[in-house]
């Protein structure tokens, strides 16, 4: 049956072998020449010494276990490196992370267990609470305060990170999903 001008297969639910039809998981897995099983490479981990009194929320053997075990190869596929670096200038979040396209990489600024902001949108303050951390806000300021390094690893790698890989991810497949340049 054709669908749309694709060959689709009916019979097995799936598409064509053709390059562009192949879905990110496939694609990753057979130019890496990984079989079931296999362990996913991973992007190398560089760390710079953060900022005075910050820390890195992940050290780096946690977050190549984590890479490991929970993100799909699929958005680690061509990604060059992390690198955990030093938080520019005084204000926190600004930003907490980003993705380099031309150098396929993603750097992670480090972060105190407490911050002031001049303000916060009420869905920033929501999950921040949601992952554990105290949130006070006064006329001035909002003041964020982790319980733990745990809350903030989490909340960092299940927000900052996986934001981060979604930036590599489109950029890596943008031809191939439907994205910009298809």
């Amino acid at each position: 049956a054709v669908v749309h001008g694709s060959s689709y297969d009916m019979q097995k639910n799936t598409m064509s072998k053709s390059y562009r039809a192949l879905k990110p998981r496939y694609l990753a897995n057979r130019r890496l020449g990984l079989k079931p099983g296999d362990p996913k490479p991973l992007p190398r981990i560089v760390t710079r010494r953060p900022k005075r009194g910050d820390i890195h929320p992940l050290d780096p053997s946690i977050l190549r276990g984590a890479l490991r075990l929970e993100v799909p190869v699929e958005y680690l596929y061509g990604l060059k490196g992390i690198e955990l670096r030093e938080r520019e200038g005084n204000r926190v979040g600004q930003p907490y992370g980003l993705y380099r396209p031309g150098e396929k990489s993603i750097v992670l600024y480090s972060l105190p267990m407490e911050w002031e902001w001049p303000s916060a949108a009420d869905p920033v303050k929501s999950k921040l609470r949601a992952f554990g951390a105290a949130v006070n806000c006064d006329n001035e300021k909002v003041t964020v305060r982790w319980g733990s390094r745990v809350q903030l690893a989490v909340w960092f790698f299940v927000d900052v990170i996986a934001h981060e890989l979604g930036h590599h991810y489109r950029n890596q497949y943008k031809s191939s999903i439907g994205g910009p340049g298809s």
